[in-house]
């Protein structure tokens, strides 16, 4: 037979202690598993917010670098624009000034031409003035009349010359028909 134990009151403190010890371990061992999750939680939360952050942080990056670069492009084409809109307003004004220039030369020209013109009609009208008074001078028309009176005989004398010569081949035509 089995014979029960008899147990006394210190063993039933003891027990009790044991049971609170145990009671209380357990409780340490539930904390500390606690705690244990909890830090592994706050890990993983801590590991999940640097990547949530890092990806933030690059598309933020990336979208910042995308419109750095568009801002840079437009300002570039507008300043090319206004070069060029520059070029083409100084090229206008070089064509401009060119045709300015031309214009004024060719006027110039044309003055000068005009008093040239001006200055050769008034020495042919001068020159003309002493030809019409030396004309109607008495010493010119003897000039002239001389000239003439000078070009009538030797035109005379040629005439008398080619007479003679006209008669004697007369006679010598009239020779030959008796020759033959």
């Amino acid at each position: 037979m089995i014979t029960k134990k008899k147990t006394s009151r210190f063993d039933k403190t003891h027990e009790h202690i044991y049971a609170i010890l145990i009671n209380f371990l357990s409780s340490i061992h539930r904390k500390a598993k606690i705690l244990r999750e909890n830090r592994a939680a706050i890990q993983i939360q801590r590991y999940m917010k640097g990547w949530l952050y890092r990806t933030q942080y690059v598309k933020a990056r990336r979208s910042v670098l995308a419109l750095q670069r568009y801002g840079r492009g437009f300002l570039a084409r507008q300043k090319f624009t206004e070069a060029m809109h520059h070029h083409k307003a100084t090229e206008i004004q070089r064509y401009c000034r060119g045709y300015l220039a031309r214009k004024q030369y060719n006027k110039k020209i044309r003055n000068i031409v005009i008093v040239q013109s001006c200055v050769r009609r008034f020495l042919a009208k001068r020159q003309f003035k002493k030809l019409k008074a030396e004309a109607r001078s008495i010493s010119h028309l003897q000039t002239k009349y001389k000239g003439l009176e000078n070009k009538i005989i030797e035109l005379q004398q040629k005439f008398d010359v080619t007479n003679k010569e006209n008669s004697v081949l007369r006679t010598q035509n009239a020779v030959i028909p008796e020759l033959r």
